[in-house]
């Protein structure tokens, strides 16, 4: 960490930059598995409530994904013959030693797109992971999502653990459907995917996942227009979805979190702006939607504080917007110091990642990558911590 060069934006202390992988800047033609891709991406990060910090990302060269801890590096997915795209990483809720990661393998099986829905854990604090579990294991396209037969985005999925140690795993499919997994065994082993929602002709694209503290389960998903749709049971079951907005216009992209006042905050984009509402009452109704600002592909997170965090993209870098009140107002940074690259952002097979985490304490850590053609492309972290406190460490 660079201490010297911090500086304060939102009411947040960023610390320098940490870079966490450098590699080539070749993305050739598409040739399935045997595509000549030599870059790093696909960052995602996680903090537990000690203010620890890991990364995961994906090494398309080496067609893997890398997690790492504390300078440790170790290669979750190895399997060198088909490409692993888009991970998600969490911790557990009560065993910060424990990281949950799913991740999109570009298995082709028969169907007309590749794609299998992969997970693995670590209950060593990173130093080993299982062996991957194959969630999906079908010929659909999982791990894809369309807003038309010509146009997807691959990492189309979610994942997010319970107090009681529940891990539920989300994804759609290149054919339209959101299918559900569980583990109650903290990820030992996960029930049949059992589909939510969408088709063909109506395909359900982005889910996310959140858990209150009253351990009700929230799954939102957009098919142009953003449902949330709520669980008691541990996901057997779902209410009636409600539909956020119908405002004609492509809502895409959402994210949710529940709050330690078990208000629900959502986010999305909608012809470029990020959009902002929230539900006090178990998305059985919400506020008026707020433009907060210009970008697109939202990250959304919260402390238990009141803090509500948004992160989003920009064509180079990530904007931030912050709220001290439960989301009642925000003060806006765009774009977020450090956050660009010498070269547009990365995620090159798909937009929908998630590149925040905030913990309790309202710790921060956000990941980007960027890709420059024909030179180089990083993926990188940035910390920060509410200003006037402590210094932070490495991760």
């Amino acid at each position: 960490m660079d201490v010297l060069a911090s500086l304060v934006v939102s009411g947040l202390l960023w610390q320098g930059g940490t870079e966490i992988a450098v590699g080539g800047g070749e993305r050739g033609p598409w040739r399935q598995n045997e595509s000549r891709y030599h870059y790093v991406d696909d960052p995602a990060v996680a903090i537990d409530g000690r203010g620890g910090v890991a990364v995961a990302w994906v090494d398309q060269a080496r067609k893997d994904v890398f997690f790492q801890r504390s300078g440790r590096t170790i290669n979750v997915s190895r399997s060198p013959g088909t490409f692993s795209w888009l991970p998600r990483l969490i911790t557990s809720p009560r065993r910060p030693e424990m990281f949950h990661l799913l991740w999109q393998e570009i298995i082709f099986s028969g169907g007309s797109h590749g794609g299998d829905i992969l997970y693995a854990r670590s209950t060593d604090d990173g130093k080993t992971f299982s062996a991957p579990l194959n969630l999906s294991n079908s010929v659909s396209g999982d791990g894809k999502g369309r807003t038309s037969r010509e146009h997807w985005h691959n990492g189309s999925l979610d994942i997010a653990a319970g107090a009681d140690e529940t891990v539920y795993a989300a994804w759609t499919e290149y054919e339209g459907r959101l299918l559900l997994a569980v583990s109650s065994d903290g990820g030992k082993g996960f029930s049949a995917p059992r589909p939510i929602a969408g088709n063909d002709a109506q395909p359900a694209r982005a889910p996310s996942l959140a858990i209150g503290p009253d351990r009700t389960l929230y799954l939102a998903w957009t098919t142009g227009d953003i449902y949330i749709a709520r669980s008691t049971d541990g996901g057997a079951s779902f209410g009636e979805p409600f539909v956020v907005r119908r405002s004609g216009a492509y809502a895409d992209a959402p994210k949710i979190a529940v709050d330690s006042r078990n208000t629900l905050h959502l986010s999305f984009s909608e012809d470029e702006k990020v959009v902002y509402a929230r539900s006090s009452d178990g998305a059985r109704s919400f506020e008026a939607p707020r433009t907060i600002a210009a970008g697109t592909f939202p990250s959304l997170d919260v402390d238990a504080r009141g803090g509500v965090y948004l992160l989003w993209e920009l064509a180079r870098g990530l904007g931030l917007a912050l709220s001290r009140s439960y989301g009642n107002d925000f003060s806006v940074s765009s774009p977020l110091p450090r956050s660009a690259g010498d070269a547009p952002n990365g995620n090159l097979q798909g937009k929908l990642t998630d590149k925040l985490a905030v913990n309790a304490d309202g710790e921060v850590a956000v990941v980007n990558s960027s890709f420059h053609e024909g030179r180089r492309s990083r993926v990188w972290l940035l910390r920060a911590r509410p200003a006037g406190r402590f210094s932070l460490g490495p991760g």
